[in-house]
């Protein structure tokens, strides 16, 4: 699979980390920083890897979704918890964070990673 990058995104990438157990709240496999405050996770959850922001406002459940799931599905599903303001990331950065997740978990499932 090609992701194609655009001035938008070409600096976003993939951090990975491996997987240590007990796995908890702060425990992640995958990081991709969208802005100065916020990155996209993929954490390791029972098998599989759910994708979520790393910073969630104040009073508000964490979202997550399996990174099986379309890009589009999983940043409409977790687009209320990006961020507001000047320091909010982009849809399209926040897509594109995604998509590299994606991959990311589908080679380590292959074990091509």
């Amino acid at each position: 699979m090609t992701t194609v990058a655009t001035a938008a995104t070409a600096d976003l990438v993939l951090e990975r980390r491996p997987r240590t157990q007990p796995v908890d709240d702060a425990d992640w496999a995958y990081r991709v920083r969208v802005s100065a405050t916020q990155a996209v996770l993929g954490v390791p959850r029972f098998g599989s890897v759910d994708v979520r922001f790393e910073r969630v406002p104040r009073g508000q459940h964490r979202l997550a979704a399996p990174y099986t799931w379309s890009t589009r599905g999983i940043y409409l599903h977790l687009a209320p918890q990006r961020g507001r303001g000047v320091d909010a990331p982009s849809a399209e950065r926040c897509a594109a964070a995604i998509r590299l997740i994606q991959e990311g978990a589908r080679l380590d499932r292959a074990g091509d990673l």
